[in-house]
């Protein structure tokens, strides 16, 4: 049982079993009575009942401020769909942003001021050197969230050049906005 998170992740309802994980099955699912987003609601109730992993802010470029969020746990990575819940304010206009290269790590910038490039920058550095040293790699994107949902902004490293393509909602409600001047 899934479902779509962003572009080139899903997230899956799991059956956490004393030695082993498995997959919701659809009939599984029904059986509960419940819609697929309750459902989704509930297991991330359960996920943020779970240990925080360890925690750290370390500085990229012009001192942006980027968490690096690690654990043990298979679901650590999960817990970046819990960001708009725990960590970005309620009203707060921009959003964050957000790297899932594995299962074990993530990284998140909370978008405040004209310096999110810098942390766009960090963030594809971050992930792509995380998703390629793995265990259980999933994404070496760059994910803006932002009600509800991720959008990728597309980027990447290559021939030892960093590439980035803000899509252009991005673009308008934040890029634009942070690049003028303050009155």
């Amino acid at each position: 049982h899934r479902r779509h998170v962003g572009a080139g992740i899903a997230a899956g309802l799991v059956f956490d079993l004393p030695s082993a994980m498995r997959s919701v099955s659809r009939a599984e699912a029904d059986r509960w009575g419940r819609s697929d987003e309750e459902l989704f609601d509930l297991a991330l109730d359960n996920l943020s009942l779970e240990q925080t992993p360890d925690t750290q802010t370390i500085k990229g470029p012009e001192e942006v401020p980027i968490v690096v969020v690690e654990g043990a746990s298979y679901y650590t990575a999960s817990r970046a769909l819990l960001l708009e819940r725990e960590v970005i304010p309620d009203g707060h206009p921009y959003g964050g942003l957000v790297s899932v290269p594995s299962r074990h790590v993530f990284f998140y910038h909370l978008i405040e001021d004209a310096r999110v490039i810098y942390a766009v920058n960090a963030l594809v550095s971050l992930a792509s050197e995380a998703f390629r040293r793995g265990p259980g790699s999933i994404s070496d994107q760059v994910y803006w969230a932002r009600r509800g949902e991720l959008v990728q902004i597309p980027c990447g490293v290559q021939d030892g050049t960093l590439h980035v393509a803000p899509p252009p909602l991005f673009l308008k409600e934040v890029l634009e906005p942070l690049s003028q001047p303050s009155s």
